[in-house]
Parts: C-alpha cells; sequence; structure tokens
C-alpha cells in the first residue's frame, strides 16, 4: 500500500489547468513540446496555475498531486516537462468515479479555475 503523509492536499487536473490546448493560447515562444507514448503535441503552460501549485507546496505546506484522465504516464510527462518536480509528491490517473457518504462539494474546498486571458490581437 502506498501512503500519501500529509493532511493538506491539492490536487491540480493537467489538460486545460497546468497546460491548455487551445490554438489560441499558443506563439511561437510560449510552447512546450510534450511527448507521450509517441503522441508529440506543443502546448501552452497555464503559467498562473503552475504559481499557484508552486505557493501551495512553498506557503501552504501543501501535499501536490496531479493527476489527469489521460493516465498517470501524461501527468507524470506534463510535470517533467514543466519543470516542477520539486513541488509535486505524486502523479496518478484521475479518478473514474468515487464512492463516499458526502458529496465533493461537501469536503473538497472550492474549485480555483482562472482561464488564461484571449490574446489581444484576435
Amino acid at each position: 500500500m502506498k501512503i500519501i503523509e500529509g493532511d493538506n492536499c491539492y490536487y491540480y487536473d493537467c489538460d486545460d489547468t497546468l497546460v491548455m490546448w487551445d490554438n489560441i493560447y499558443k506563439t511561437e515562444a510560449n510552447t512546450v513540446l510534450f511527448n507521450c507514448h509517441g503522441f508529440k503535441e506543443n502546448l501552452v503552460p497555464h503559467q498562473e496555475h503552475i504559481s499557484h501549485l508552486k505557493k501551495a507546496k512553498t506557503f501552504d505546506k501543501a501535499t501536490i498531486i496531479v493527476w489527469s484522465a489521460g493516465g498517470w504516464e501524461w501527468a507524470k510527462e506534463v510535470v517533467e516537462k514543466l519543470g516542477i518536480e520539486e513541488y509535486v509528491d505524486a502523479v496518478m490517473t484521475k479518478p473514474n468515479f468515487y464512492i463516499d457518504d458526502l458529496a465533493c462539494k461537501e469536503f473538497m474546498g472550492t474549485r480555483i479555475y482562472k482561464p488564461m486571458p484571449k490574446p489581444i490581437n484576435e
């Protein structure tokens, strides 16, 4: 059994949270090439969410878990390519479902999501 120690856990999704797929955000200078299982794509790091992750680890002493519906391998690729390994405690596949006596909104804090601003030149 693997134990994740820490009572203050923050979970970060990969797609359209830590990295953005939308082409309107892409420029030559702001993308990172990702490669997982032979699939290659240039994606835009969402700097505000990455900064939040780093602050959560540094100031809130949070246990940071990065997950993705794309699987743990994709989550690992995102963490490594973003260079945030020192802030992340674990990567995992996003849960398909959960069994609990409470709805997530009753025990999980407020959802935080800040969309990236639309490019001015569009």
